[in-house]
């Protein structure tokens, strides 16, 4: 029988508690979410011998995650990945944020979705148990404009599903461009960098955002074909990670966005598929979304406590954040990231666990 359960998951500096909420359906597949930035904390994968493992690098408890500067399982929001000078343009309206990240504006701001409790509560439905967060972004939080309402659904389906649903309303023009930050390692949160540059890795994707040296795509696209950046066949993450190309030197390896082939708008596709040699473990990710950023951990601490007393290493885990191609708000004629009142946005993005047979 699938099964949802609520914990208490430790004190923020307020006072104020949070929850963890554990999913788990009939086939072992178990995944925890707390309502502090609505935030992914475990999925515990079966491997082809049956044996699960916590395949995502996160925290003990709520402390871990008020801290959280690599934003492990993050809820991002109002708009993922950086803003070049933290400046847009919206209706002839210059707006200025917040330059957390040095020279621009990264995840949301200091204070963004993932740094805020959301408002939870659980369903069980037909396509298995359901977690629904909500949270209102009030006009000028971090310095975007009008008041944004947000919704995510994250169920666990019987087929080893993993679906994130975001819907978003507002009351006066602004952006959103929301996305999850997990850091996944297939053969367990414990096995380290070199287990997850072992990891073969296939994306539906030829081009990307050309990075400058601050690791922004900053407008170019280039082809990556041919290069190290091309997964268009397999390879092992760490085959070419750390190659002499340009591009891998700016990034410290792979911090780049993907970028999909031209669809229809809103068109739920296969965009990448991971999977770990070992243990089988295998992920598929779907979304609706344009692009994705692929990150190989290349900023994680050496030596950063987490889950288990595990001591994380760089590059001991990879991101897919589904997303709009970041420099939009920023691309004169380019609307994709802009939300008007009367409009809806919705993602749907989904990670399908299985096993893989090659």
């Amino acid at each position: 029988m699938s099964a949802i359960r609520t914990l208490p998951f430790g004190t923020l500096p307020d006072g104020t508690l949070a929850h963890l909420f554990i999913l788990e359906n009939d086939n072992g597949l178990k995944i925890a979410w707390t309502d502090f930035g609505a935030t992914w904390v475990a999925a515990f994968v079966p491997d082809r011998r049956g044996v699960p493992a916590d395949v995502l690098l996160g925290y003990p408890n709520v402390q871990g995650y008020a801290r959280n500067p690599g934003h492990f399982g993050a809820t991002i929001g109002r708009f993922a990945g950086p803003i070049a000078g933290g400046r847009f343009n919206l209706d002839g309206t210059l707006f200025q944020l917040e330059c957390n990240g040095g020279t621009y504006h990264i995840h949301g701001g200091a204070c963004g979705f993932d740094r805020l409790l959301w408002f939870a509560e659980t369903e069980e439905t037909g396509e298995g148990p359901a977690l629904h967060f909500y949270r209102t972004s009030p006009d000028g939080e971090e310095g975007y404009p009008g008041d944004l309402f947000v919704r995510l659904t994250v169920t666990l389906t019987p087929q080893n599903v993993v679906r994130l649903h975001y819907t978003a309303v507002c009351d006066r023009p602004t952006l959103c461009n929301l996305t999850n930050h997990a850091y996944f390692n297939l053969r367990g949160h414990t096995s380290g960098a070199r287990a997850m540059l072992e990891h073969v890795a296939r994306f539906a994707a030829e081009v990307c955002n050309v990075n400058d040296a601050d690791i922004i795509g900053y407008g170019p696209v280039m082809s990556v074909l041919g290069t190290p950046l091309d997964f268009t066949s397999p390879h092992p993450i760490g085959e070419r990670i750390d190659a002499p190309h340009e591009q891998i030197r700016l990034s410290k390896g792979y911090d780049h966005n993907y970028l999909l082939p031209l669809s229809a708008p809103g068109t739920f596709r296969q965009a990448a598929e991971v999977w770990d040699p070992l243990s089988g473990r295998c992920m598929e990710f779907w979304t609706t979304e344009p692009a994705f950023q692929f990150y190989s951990g290349n900023f994680i601490p050496d030596n950063l406590e987490g889950k288990e007393e595990t001591r994380y290493e760089r590059r001991s885990g990879f991101c897919l954040e589904a997303q709009r191609a970041p420099l939009w708000p920023n691309q004169p004629g380019v609307t994709g990231a802009v939300l008007q009142p009367g409009e809806t946005y919705a993602q749907l993005t989904e990670y399908r666990f299985s096993l893989h047979h090659g």
